[in-house]
């Protein structure tokens, strides 16, 4: 159940990250944000909807209703379990943090060059 909470507070900031995307590409010209910033928000958007919600969340249905379904009271190794839980929360909040003290990755979710590039 934690991964499933965990992922959608992340999916819900991510959908703020979205609607602030939005504010900026709604006129031209309106320097909501400056380039630096939407780059940033762009790329924390982009890798918390794959990395910190998608993935997560079918993991947490997998871990809870598995053991449902094989009839035992939980997964076969808890403490691991529990290790990636919190790995998975501290690279969430590492990344999200970058983001608010103006550190964050701005290469885009999928790091490809254009955007990657020694130029940029």
């Amino acid at each position: 159940m934690r991964y499933i909470v965990t992922s959608f507070i992340f999916f819900t900031g991510a959908g703020v990250l979205a609607a602030l995307m939005r504010i900026q590409l709604a006129f031209p010209e309106l320097h909501f944000l400056g380039p630096d910033a939407y780059n940033q928000i762009f790329t924390v958007h982009g890798s918390t909807m794959m990395f910190l919600f998608a993935v997560p969340v079918m993991e947490g249905i997998a871990l809870y209703f598995v053991p449902l379904m094989v009839g035992t009271r939980n997964v076969a190794f808890p403490r691991l379990n529990a290790f990636g839980y919190y790995s998975y929360l501290a690279g969430g909040l590492l990344l999200w943090g970058g983001l608010f003290t103006n550190t964050g990755a701005d290469a885009g979710w999928f790091a490809y060059v254009p955007l990657s590039g020694p130029q940029f």
